[in-house]
């Protein structure tokens, strides 16, 4: 018999699973940068790491939104789709005054009972003058962005259900308050928001004007920041900032977390993370200590072959080879060339930055020694030998040797020793120093971390590691804070890794920091695929798909040979996070982001529209002619996923389009007007406007390209930027090349969000009399065919329907399975993604034969009806 999968006992599991954590905790997701991450204001990040589904499927995801099955462009059940490249992240603070060991720990396995959360009054921060300042109603407000990117990484049926994870600014100078948080939140459950700050915009640069400046022409309100920060501008800090606090009842100390990422493509692939502990007591805290706990790995590799069943964690033995790394470890220079069966020697590069005070935790995937894997497992490489069966059938077109853990991923230490850097400059604040620990070997006021150490993962029920369930406080503290610096382990396995910085004595007031870095590098970040035109970015997905430009696949062995380069640019990327901290959080800055919209034109064409505004912004970082450095604009477009494989289409300065010298298909009328996906022009008032966003004159100047290879029924997704002129130097520190705007996928860059742009048929009065034969595209559904699916995907098109009608799907049982509507949608077609009532993926739906039913509601020909059979092969 073929029938719908049940679903009459989803909502009772959703509650079970999902209800208790939605009500208790606010998770705020970071997009901005290559790193998918979301931060929880108690002061962890990530999903817990206990082996339990989670509303929040995502820890570290590298790059943003990683999956092998992501790839389908439809629906994905985060159930067998984690993406994680950590099993999520702790926050643990320890103390021993008066010889009592005390621990308070943040995740990843579990918030002490002592731990309560506080609310944030960004008013008063550094931050105070930062945040989103357009209001939510103007054409380039960045609150809506082009894509719901971040929300890519959950299923539709998460999604819905968790619509209290906040992707958005939860601050804005304008209203000086949060949004999100009130004062009967701070109850200790986790349950006030992180202060999620956004600091870019579209179309124009950040301005570089000292907020003294603004405040003065009643551009901003003053607010109870220090005075030092007046004299600071929007250019001076981090694109996004996440802020995140906690205190310690038992122990009397808070703790603040900022973390700090960009857009910008060579600076994208790591995060910034501030680390400050107070004494909030009236006594002395002796002994104190912070500890990062964390599991790298990849789950991605650990749940698609047959016989794997932890879909969330990255624990099952087959993929239990990765390699756990520490520069500052005495054998870490120890070893064998890379790709082999033993543990590959560490880089110079790591081992100098080490003896200069900026070691780095790290892990990278090996050669899996389980038996199955007879192949080269480097990188963990997809075999649809090994796949399980609903991978093999719906992902089939899935390129054999997809390399499922190709990133080298870590945490390193950027400043542990007082003074420190903040934005703009010195931090004016006064931090203790980390005092020696005579139980040990190494001098702890020199020499940070204090200690790591690195413990073998079996499962959740295995506890050989310090455990806040199974370990009591004494043996916690004990073990993290004389480990010291050990020896690497020499062969691959699961790991979990803790990273600890002190001991500092604390008088009542007194504060202690470190900097850290979170920080991803991948083969696919070698100058090797610096040409824009064969290899746009983001280039990562392509890449771990064997991707070598339109014209040429690469074999698995030569991105295996590749994965190394994946290490050198780790070590790239790290230094660049110590060079923005010594630079104050500045770095040269790439175009802005432009935003976005899509039309159809009557060819049934994706026609891609943006505004010239923006094109005159400066540079804050230079003066007058060489500030005014935007040149022009390039265009891209995948036609596979919002991720890529992404193609270089076309590109045209600011003077082609005034000279009417446009590539084909592009055009620019000076006198239109661009209007926002809300039907929004830009005003003159477009920067701060404080009531009305539609006051002023509209601003003309539309740019619009029409895609002819656009396709109905087939998804698109594009990326507009500017490109710069590249600049001879920049304060001191040597040239800059040309630079484009931020490539995503996150932040606004790219417009399509998961399921892409697609054509759609549009509407007609024989349509609307339900005269014309109604059509289901394909006909039969086969996912494996190119030209039975469209790319793949679980979509199904009914084309020729009124323009209100409705439809419902049923099995050969007669169980009704799905109804939808179209309703006044502007085309002659409802798609359907196989999911069911209950369902939202495609898996709800078997293969067989099944009936549609479609009613007209339109007043010429309300009640008429058309029915008739389609067949889905899986």
């Amino acid at each position: 018999m073929i029938k719908f999968r049940p679903f009459f006992y989803v909502p009772i599991i959703i509650f079970l699973l999902f209800g208790q954590p939605i009500a208790q905790e606010y998770p705020s997701g970071m997009n901005r940068n290559a790193i998918g991450h979301y931060l929880y204001n108690i002061g962890r990040s990530g999903k817990p790491d206990n082996g339990k589904k989670s509303t929040v499927p995502v820890s570290f995801s590298y790059p943003f939104g990683h999956s092998a099955v992501s790839y389908s462009g439809g629906l994905i059940r985060s159930g067998w789709n984690s993406k994680q490249t950590s099993a999520g992240e702790g926050f643990w603070v320890l103390s021993k005054t008066n010889s009592q060991p005390l621990v308070s720990t943040v995740g990843s396995l579990k918030n002490s009972k002592d731990v309560k959360a506080f609310i944030h009054t960004p008013q008063s921060y550094p931050e105070a003058y930062i945040g989103t300042l357009d209001h939510r109603k103007s054409a380039l407000n960045i609150i809506n962005f082009n894509t719901g990117n971040f929300e890519a990484t959950m299923d539709r049926t998460v999604r819905n259900i968790i619509a209290n994870v906040l992707i958005f600014s939860t601050y804005s100078p304008t209203l000086g308050g949060m949004q999100g948080s009130s004062p009967d939140m701070e109850d200790g459950g986790g349950n006030a928001v992180p202060a999620m700050i956004w600091n870019f915009r579209f179309n124009r640069y950040n301005s570089g004007q000292p907020f003294s400046e603004r405040i003065a022409s009643n551009e901003l309100e003053r607010r109870q920041a220090l005075p030092r920060i007046e004299t600071l501008s929007s250019d001076d800090f981090p694109e996004m900032i996440g802020i995140q606090g906690g205190r310690s009842n038992t122990q009397n100390l808070r703790w603040t977390r900022r973390w700090f990422s960009w857009g910008h493509d060579d600076y994208n692939d790591f995060y910034i993370v501030e680390n400050v502990v107070e004494n909030t007591g009236t006594e002395r805290a002796e002994g104190v200590y912070m500890v990062l706990r964390n599991r790298f790995g990849s789950s991605m590799a650990a749940s698609w072959y047959e016989g794997s069943h932890n879909w969330q964690g990255i624990n099952d033995r087959k993929s239990a080879d990765n390699y756990v790394r520490f520069t500052g470890a005495p054998n870490y220079l120890d070893g064998s060339a890379p790709l082999g069966r033993d543990k590959p020697a560490g880089l110079s590069v790591g081992k100098d930055l080490a003896q200069q005070g900026h070691s780095i935790l790290y892990a990278h995937d090996g050669d899996s020694s389980d038996l199955d894997f007879s192949h080269n497992d480097w990188g963990d490489p997809y075999v649809p030998a090994f796949a399980k069966e609903r991978i093999r059938t719906t992902q089939a077109w899935v390129k054999p040797g997809l390399l499922q853990h190709a990133a080298y991923f870590g945490l390193g230490v950027i400043d542990a020793l007082p003074p420190f850097n903040t934005y703009g400059g010195p931090d004016p604040e006064t931090y203790v120093s980390p005092h020696d620990n005579p139980a040990t070997a190494i001098d702890e006021s020199t020499q940070q971390p204090a200690a790591v150490s690195f413990h073998r993962f079996i499962d959740h029920q295995s506890l050989g590691y310090p455990h806040p369930n199974t370990h009591a406080d004494a043996q916690i503290y004990d073990a993290l804070t004389t480990s010291e610096h050990p020896s690497e382990p020499d062969h691959p396995d699961e790991w979990v890794e803790f990273m600890t910085f002190g001991p500092y004595d604390l008088e009542p007031g007194e504060k202690c920091k470190t900097i850290v870095a979170y920080v991803g590098g991948m083969g696919s970040q070698s100058t090797k695929f610096s040409d824009y035109k064969r290899y746009a970015r983001p280039f990562d997905f392509a890449w771990i798909n064997l991707y070598d430009g339109l014209t040429r696949t690469a074999s698995l062995s030569e991105r295996q040979q590749e994965l190394p380069a994946g290490e050198e640019a780790m070590f790239r990327h790290f230094q660049r996070a110590i060079d923005v901290y010594n630079w104050g959080y500045d770095m040269p800055n790439q175009p802005p982001n432009i935003k976005l919209n899509s039309r159809l034109n009557q060819d049934g064409q994706t026609v891609i529209s943006w505004s010239s505004f923006g094109q005159d912004s400066p540079d804050p970082d230079y003066t007058g002619d060489e500030a005014q450095d935007l040149r022009g604009y390039r265009i891209y477009r995948s036609q596979t996923e919002n991720q890529g494989p992404y193609e270089f289409v076309t590109e045209f300065s600011f003077e082609d389009a005034q000279a009417g010298s446009l590539p084909t298909n592009v055009s620019f009328d000076p006198d239109a007007t661009w209007h926002s996906s809300y039907g929004v022009p830009i005003h003159e008032n477009v920067s701060y406007p404080p009531t009305d966003p539609h006051a002023g004159a509209e601003v003309p100047g539309l740019y619009e390209f029409a895609d002819p290879r656009s396709r109905v029924g087939f998804p698109n997704w594009y990326s507009v930027r500017y490109y710069d002129s590249g600049h001879a130097n920049w304060k001191s520190q040597g040239p800059v090349s040309v630079l484009e705007s931020s490539s995503g996928p996150g932040g606004g860059a790219i417009i399509g969000g998961r399921g892409g742009l697609i054509p759609k048929l549009p509407l007609s009065g024989t349509f609307d009399r339900l005269e014309k034969r109604i059509k289901v595209v394909p006909n039969p559904f086969k996912i494996n065919d190119d030209l039975h699916s469209y790319s793949h995907s679980p979509r199904i098109r009914f084309t020729n329907l009124p323009q209100r009608a409705k439809l419902e799907v049923f099995d050969v049982t007669g169980q009704k399975g799905w109804e939808d509507f179209n309703n006044d949608s502007g085309q002659a077609e409802l798609r359907w993604d196989q999911e069911t009532f209950g369902h939202a993926s495609n898996d709800a739906v078997f293969s067989g034969i099944y009936f549609w039913r479609v009613t007209s509601l339109m007043p010429e020909s309300m009640g008429k009806m058309q029915k008739g059979t389609f067949v889905i092969i899986k």
